[in-house]
């Protein structure tokens, strides 16, 4: 299972994500956050899950993450993290509007 990692572009109505260029030889420089990560899970949902502002923490947790699922796919026993901030948020329409109030 794939971990991408997106950066916001745009600010209100104007909001989308793009794709964070990640290929070898590619190290993306001067692009501003936030950042957010989107995976599959078990049920089907994929949540956006944000990771903060800074690039190189960012690329940390989409590391993180991948070897997350890559160590339950192969049936190794994890502890995730359990901290407030760890955990994925399903963003909707009305969570953005919300914030945008």
């Amino acid at each position: 299972m794939a971990v991408t990692l997106y950066r916001q572009v745009g600010k209100g109505k104007a909001r989308r994500y793009q794709k964070v260029n990640l290929g070898r030889g590619r190290r993306p420089t001067n692009l501003a956050g936030p950042y957010f990560l989107r995976y599959s899970l078990a049920d089907g949902t994929r949540p956006w899950e944000a990771v903060g502002d800074d690039l190189d923490s960012a690329i940390d947790a989409q590391k993180r993450k991948q070897a997350y699922f890559e160590a339950l796919d192969a049936n190794v026993p994890v502890i995730q993290d359990q901290d407030e901030s760890a955990k994925p948020r399903n963003y909707s329409t009305a969570d953005q509007y919300r914030e945008l109030a």
